[in-house]
């Protein structure tokens, strides 16, 4: 039997044979070992490292409240205030990008983010 129906050369081609006997029976039963779940700390451990964590922050709003840090300047109303949070949002997007660049993105995609962000921060006043 050739490959190809048109006699263009082609080379001939076998084909492959039956295998002797067809299992239709019951297969064997697989039995699987799974590995020992690997050991977590305490619950109390693990809100005591939370706590820790979250204690730098707490610190730094502390001292700002004590310092009196003049936020007076900060726009309170209009296009303004836009403005000022639309800039907070986007430094605050680039730290969430970098955050998730660190646990799950690959740096191509948080690079199209970043390219993104940097789009968005573009817009300004005329």
């Amino acid at each position: 039997q050739l490959a190809c129906p048109l006699d263009l050369g082609c080379h001939s081609v076998s084909t492959p044979k039956k295998a002797a006997s067809v299992y239709t029976g019951p297969r064997p039963v697989i039995s699987h070992v799974f590995r020992q779940p690997e050991k977590r700390p305490s619950k109390m451990v693990s809100t005591a490292f939370t706590v820790l964590s979250i204690l730098p922050f707490v610190g730094f709003l502390i001292t700002i409240k004590s310092l009196g840090v003049n936020l007076s300047l900060f726009p309170t109303g209009g296009i303004d205030f836009l403005y000022a949070a639309g800039f907070q949002a986007v430094i605050l997007a680039i730290l969430l990008v970098l955050v998730m660049y660190w646990f799950v993105l690959t740096i191509f995609e948080a690079a199209a983010y970043l390219l993104v962000i940097a789009e968005t921060a573009k817009a300004h006043r005329g």
